[in-house]
């Protein structure tokens, strides 16, 4: 199981600032890095499911552990947020 990590338009400036040059200037372009990704990780025959992520949670997170801002722990916070909701 993949977790893609969905951010709102309204919320990719407060990503771009702890992810710095980790993820595209423009919101446009982040979209078409999902769109990508969705599509690599499906055709390797996994369950790919978007998970909307809120800033603050992330920048919470990211004190709360020590890990570093970048895309591979906003995977992993999209898990965790995912694993945390009831289905």
């Amino acid at each position: 199981m993949i977790y893609l990590p969905i951010i709102s338009s309204s919320d990719y400036v407060a990503f771009q600032e702890p992810l710095q040059s980790r993820i595209p200037s423009g919101y446009d372009k982040w979209l078409k890095l999902h769109a990508m990704w969705h599509h690599h990780y499906s055709a390797e025959r996994n369950t790919v499911t978007s998970v909307h992520v809120d800033p603050q949670q992330f920048a919470s997170h990211l004190k709360a552990t020590g890990h570093a801002a970048d895309v591979g722990e906003l995977f992993a916070f999209a898990e965790i947020t995912a694993k945390k909701k009831p289905h």
